[in-house]
């Protein structure tokens, strides 16, 4: 029996201050999501807004990567809709 194919992490900005999360945040899923997170636009920031909608799974490897990206970004105070 074969593993189910997981999307990876993945991280889009369709506004300035906003994000759009997806895929599996996972420690297997989360391996080449900085270099996408370092290609973002992102000024320095008091707050950004990311919405996860679309995040099919996420455990800690997951969080603490989206939550050490956005401290990185100075964009700690983030809110994940």
């Amino acid at each position: 029996m074969s593993p189910t194919a997981r999307s990876p992490a993945r991280i889009a900005q369709p506004t300035p201050h906003g994000l759009v999360l997806s895929g599996h945040w996972t420690a297997h899923g989360v391996v080449n999501v900085e270099p996408q997170f370092a290609a973002l636009k992102l000024a320095a920031l008091d707050s950004a807004t990311a919405d996860g909608v679309g995040v099919e799974a996420m455990d800690s490897a997951g969080a603490l990567t989206l939550h050490r990206l956005l401290l990185l970004r100075g964009t700690a105070d983030a809110a994940i809709a």
